[in-house]
């Protein structure tokens, strides 16, 4: 299972159970708040090569999300015994 713990708590996000994530504050104290759609391509070898956004509140919070998403550790993808790469999902709701 994919530790999501350090982007969450990079983020200040609950993760679990499809809890809705907080605003937070960026750097210069800018608020994003809005959905978050993105995704993390993720090569056979577990590691993460790319991220796409599809919805954001702005682009610096998507920015910061992408590197948590690139920083997580990922769980190599299988199927019929051969490993595979993959795309991981992260929603958010940011108010």
């Amino acid at each position: 299972m994919n530790n999501l713990a350090p982007f969450a708590a990079a983020l200040a996000v609950t993760c679990e159970g499809g809890a809705r994530a907080p605003a937070f504050a960026l750097a210069d104290g800018a608020i994003g708040a809005g959905d978050l759609f993105m995704t993390v391509k993720v090569d056979d070898k577990g590691e993460p090569q790319s991220t796409s956004v599809y919805t954001t509140p702005r682009q610096r919070v998507s920015r910061a999300s992408a590197i948590g998403l690139i920083n997580t550790k990922y769980r190599r993808a299988m199927c019929t015994g051969t490993t595979r790469t993959s795309e991981f999902p992260l929603t958010a709701r940011f108010e």
